[in-house]
């Protein structure tokens, strides 16, 4: 019986720290930047994972959630895409490819992200995240996770926002699983 009021207190104190934004960081090499991936219990979603993304809005940061639950598909869904990004860079190189782009197969479970601006926070429900390669036209290959559009309210004169992640080597999706993977146990 000692153990079991042991554990609960255990869990009674390490719940609350996981609730924080504690967690680690990755980096985007094209961006040249640190983004914070962290666990958190956010308000009605339960636990989720929160990653810190780029947004093409500059008045806006951009943070995906994925609901812890559905954490090894989306862990699974990188992996593939990470697949194919190695298979069409080595032919793109080979080919000596320039300016292309060819969708990904991805089957992302429904996720939402949080657009924050200094008045405003939006919260962009079921997004469908995609994935494509693309060939620069300098040759550089790259992997883009995109989410589709988000248009604030017209009142709010907040600009059309899309957020992404981008990689543009395979180590680069390796080091993005294995914070992700931190989180599954």
């Amino acid at each position: 019986m000692k153990k079991f009021g042991l554990i609960l207190a255990f869990i009674a104190i390490v719940l609350p720290v996981l609730s924080q934004e504690s967690g680690n960081q990755y980096y985007m090499s094209f961006f040249a930047k640190y983004y914070q991936v962290s666990i958190l219990n956010y308000e009605k979603e339960g636990y989720c994972v929160k990653v810190d993304l780029e947004s093409s809005n500059t008045d806006a940061t951009a943070e995906l959630y994925v609901k812890y639950a559905n954490l090894p598909n989306f862990i699974v869904n990188l992996e593939i895409i990470k697949s194919q990004f190695a298979k069409y860079t080595k032919q793109a190189v080979k080919d000596n490819a320039r300016s292309m782009e060819v969708q990904l197969d991805s089957w992302f479970k429904r996720n939402f992200i949080i657009y924050k601006t200094r008045t405003h926070i939006y919260q962009d429900d079921g997004i469908k995240l995609k994935a494509f390669f693309e060939v620069k036209d300098d040759g550089q290959c790259i992997a883009v996770i995109e989410s589709p559009s988000f248009k604030a309210p017209k009142s709010h004169n907040v600009a059309e926002t899309n957020s992404f992640i981008i990689f543009q080597t395979v180590d680069e999706f390796e080091d993005f699983v294995n914070v992700l993977k931190k989180f599954e146990k």
